[in-house]
């Protein structure tokens, strides 16, 4: 297939339904309730008279300097993938977006998605830290979250592009510090659960001492900590470490490089979660596998067998909290990366899982069943 048969042009009249049974074509039924096509800025190309690929933009202020324009969905027919279409539509759209006044190009992309975030990256795109949000997007970052739908999405990843200074970069957080910040955040969510500081406790639904739940201290001993066992104050920074070390194990055995990387707006989900109900919402943030040259249909296997280790070290660990309040958090983040394999989940171990077939996602349901019989009855 020649690759000048290919045009790129813009979104013609009487074109959205065709576009939009390829993105159903594409993307998983889950996705589509926040499928949009702005036909002004929607490139798409074309072959034989059809539409075989597309990139859907959207162009909008964020704050007196800086107009986003916004690659919201990147997709190619199976059956012309592999002729280099994604990375066409990137080059397009870049100056297409500048001619509109944009100062900056984001696109949102889940971590163990290299065939888009690898286009990306070769056109020049970082990843944002939540700091780098916070300092580029200030006030307007919760308008970039809502054309983006990302109040909750969890192992996605904002990629950044400066169309005013193509030259300038943003500095990615290192995974050392990432992982750091991901312990400490788990942690003081972790002791407002802990302590009661939640709005059931406020209204009255929860009465008497703060630590309502019973057995919160029991069988713990040693120094306190505002009251707090400090062996109870370290359940999510071990669970959390026992998760990475067990898939680092993994990927030594399995001969693969990692890397960790933290995530953002999940922690809207755990700051909710821990203020509202008083219930822990890990956070864990993931290892991924380390650089863009990549294929997700080869590693699918190792990513499995990573989330297979992890999910057994954490079920381990599990047993050694039976019957206490400590149990909250492992138990819950055994569950989430066991059974929320879906968006806006997509980050936890348990989207892994999913993909490595029935028997995978038999024998997991099994180990969660198991543990949580043993620890709760």
């Amino acid at each position: 297939m020649q690759e000048t048969t290919y045009t790129i042009r813009l979104l013609q009249d009487g074109e959205e339904p065709e576009l939009l049974a390829l993105m159903r074509a594409t993307f998983e039924p889950s996705m589509e309730k926040i499928f949009y096509i702005h036909p002004a800025s929607t490139l798409v190309a074309e072959y034989d008279g059809q539409l075989v690929a597309g990139i859907n933009l959207d162009i909008y202020p964020v704050n007196k300097n800086t107009k986003m324009g916004y690659i919201g969905w990147l997709y190619t027919a199976s059956s012309h993938r592999g002729n280099g279409l994604a990375g066409k539509l990137i080059e397009q759209a870049l100056p297409f977006l500048k001619e509109q006044g944009c100062t900056d190009v984001c696109a949102c992309v889940e971590g163990d998605n290299p065939s888009s975030f690898k286009q990306l990256v070769r056109q020049g795109f970082s990843i944002l830290s939540l700091k780098e949000q916070v300092q580029l997007f200030r006030f307007g970052i919760l308008k970039v979250y809502r054309h983006a739908s990302r109040f909750f999405d969890m192992g996605y990843f904002l990629y950044h592009y400066c169309l005013a200074d193509p030259s300038e970069t943003l500095s990615e957080q290192t995974p050392a510090k990432a992982f750091a910040l991901t312990l400490l955040g788990n942690t003081v969510l972790w002791v407002v659960c802990l302590k009661g500081w939640n709005l059931l406790h406020l209204v009255g639904m929860f009465t008497g001492n703060p630590q309502w739940a019973s057995g919160l201290t029991e069988g713990f001993n040693g120094p306190l900590v505002g009251g707090l066992p400090v062996v109870l104050l370290l359940v999510p920074p071990l669970f959390l470490i026992i998760r990475t070390l067990a898939m680092e194990l993994s990927a030594k055995i399995q001969k693969i490089d990692l890397v960790y990387k933290g995530w953002d707006t999940a922690w809207i989900t755990a700051f909710l979660s821990s203020f509202l109900i008083g219930f822990p919402f890990p956070v864990p943030g993931n290892l991924y596998i380390e650089g863009n040259d990549w294929d997700t249909k080869t590693m699918q296997p190792k990513l499995t067998m990573l989330a297979r280790t992890s999910q057994l070290a954490i079920g381990i660990g599990c047993l050694f909290f039976a019957d206490s309040f400590a149990l909250r958090y492992p138990l819950t983040l055994l569950a989430l990366d066991t059974l929320f394999f879906f968006y806006p989940f997509c980050g936890f171990n348990a989207r892994r899982l999913h993909f490595g077939g029935p028997a995978t996602k038999t024998s997991s349901l099994a180990l969660l069943l198991a543990v949580s019989l043993f620890v709760l009855l």
